[in-house]
């Protein structure tokens, strides 16, 4: 769901988690340059980093902008003190990528007043219910178990996969899949938390605790938006 907003949209995003766990709003911005903005106070601290990174280290240069005009050096002061102000209230966290920076805070005020050459992504995020994954498709099962990421008995692989394959109603992920009938050389592994079981009947989760107990993680209820 998208709702207007001036210079910028608020787009509503359906998560199991807030982000960073603990934020309700994130603000996408594009400020060319926005990469070597950390750790900077000023323009010219600014400009002398960019120069050392053009000139010496040149270690991501698709984010070095060779050229910028005196309105992107103006966008970058205002991003610079916008940083600064941000930082100091100590209502978010802040991710730079590229020549785009991202604001993460419960103060949508806050987001609202930052920078950007292109009108602002401002998102919202709203919890699901718990123990549900919702899907814009058809369902592939009733439920999904994901494995936890633990280390275990390699032999156990045996045993995931015979109960897979002799059981009705019950399917591995195919990531799930190839990992069982991989080989491995070690007598422990890891399993993997993008691993999951989809299965029909409730009963058949009981059972998986009961074989595999190690490896069994949360379970969800599938259901069509």
């Amino acid at each position: 769901m998208l709702v207007t907003m001036a210079s910028s949209t608020l787009k509503v995003e359906e998560r199991e988690k807030l982000y960073y766990s603990k934020y309700s709003y994130k603000a996408v911005c594009r400020v060319m340059g926005a990469y070597y903005t950390q750790h900077v106070k000023t323009i010219d601290e600014f400009k002398d980093k960019l120069e050392t990174f053009n000139t010496q280290m040149k270690r991501y240069p698709i984010y070095i902008p060779k050229v910028m005009t005196d309105e992107e050096y103006d966008l970058v002061e205002e991003l610079i003190n916008y940083v600064v102000s941000f930082e100091s209230s100590d209502k978010g966290t802040i991710r730079r990528e590229g020549n785009n920076i991202a604001f993460y805070s419960n103060d949508l005020s806050i987001l609202k007043k930052a920078p950007s050459s292109v009108p602002k992504k401002i998102s919202q995020a709203v919890l699901l219910p718990a123990g549900v994954k919702y899907f814009k498709r058809d369902v592939p099962a009733p439920y999904r178990v994901h494995f936890r990421e633990s280390r275990i008995n390699a032999s156990i692989k045996e045993d995931i996969l015979s109960y897979i394959e002799k059981t009705s109603g019950v399917e591995g992920s195919s990531a799930l899949m190839r990992w069982l009938k991989y080989g491995h050389r070690w007598a422990e592994i890891w399993s993997s938390k993008t691993h999951y079981i989809n299965y029909t009947d409730p009963s058949q989760l009981t059972m998986m605790h009961l074989l595999f107990p190690e490896v069994i993680g949360k379970n969800y209820k599938l259901e069509k938006k």
